[in-house]
């Protein structure tokens, strides 16, 4: 009967608030609450009530990516033993990876499940994926991995991750180098381009990825200088 008093639309939401904590020691496994309004639900999920199972994972999916991203944080232990059996959309992905609820190591276990459309006009999570991406390692499928880089605007950290990925991987082709470099901004992308000598500022990380591209045979040379690193490019 206390089950049917809190799962129910009749109660004010105040009233709704103020019988909860007397009741929070309960766990809604199986009960329908589709009747329930998403703030009585956030209530609910605020006082860690409502069960992590594959009913309330089909229920709670009606009321929105917000709502479901709370009842997926608020039982991160349970969720992130099978991550694979929730259905990600592109709101739902920026809010987990935006969360302060997950570790870097937790959000590195997501990125599998992240898809190129996600990406799409979507700089913030772009951006909270360079962030993983700089302190874990994860292999990302390369159409993914360039649309993360494309819609970064972190010169350093980009070139970072795509000198770590060239090493890490013995097998790309000219091709799929050509797809990271080119997006990045110039003068990088213009390394990109067969013929050419860009002159790319002299860093840390610059230094490293025209090492790299060097021992690979993707350019034919290149001259540090006082400021820059000239870069020497195939001609075909």
């Amino acid at each position: 009967m206390l089950h049917c008093l809190i799962a129910t639309d009749s109660l004010p939401i105040n009233v709704f608030k103020g019988i909860l904590p007397i009741f929070k020691r309960w766990i809604f496994g199986e009960k329908d609450l589709s009747d329930l309004t998403s703030d009585k639900i956030r209530l609910l999920l605020q006082n860690s009530m409502i069960k992590y199972n594959e009913f309330n994972t089909k229920q709670l999916l009606p009321f929105g990516d917000e709502i479901f991203a709370q009842y997926l944080l608020n039982r991160k232990s349970e969720y992130l033993k099978i991550p694979s059996d929730i259905s990600y959309s592109k709101d739902l992905v920026s809010i987990l990876f935006g969360s302060t609820d997950l570790t870097i190591k937790e959000k590195s276990s997501l990125l599998p499940y992240v898809q190129a459309d996600h990406l799409e006009d979507n700089r913030d999570l772009a951006e909270q994926i360079i962030v993983v991406l700089q302190q874990e390692s994860v292999d990302l499928n390369h159409a993914v991995l360039c649309e993360i880089l494309a819609n970064s605007k972190r010169i350093e950290e980009k070139n970072h991750i795509i000198n770590q990925t060239i090493l890490k991987k013995d097998d790309l082709t000219e091709e799929e180098i050509d797809t990271f470099l080119k997006t990045l901004p110039e003068p990088y992308c213009v390394i990109a381009k067969r013929g050419k000598n860009p002159a790319i500022p002299k860093k840390d990380y610059s230094m490293q990825l025209v090492e790299i591209l060097y021992n690979i045979n993707y350019i034919s040379s290149f001259t540090p200088e006082k400021d820059i690193i000239r870069i020497y490019t195939k001609k075909t």
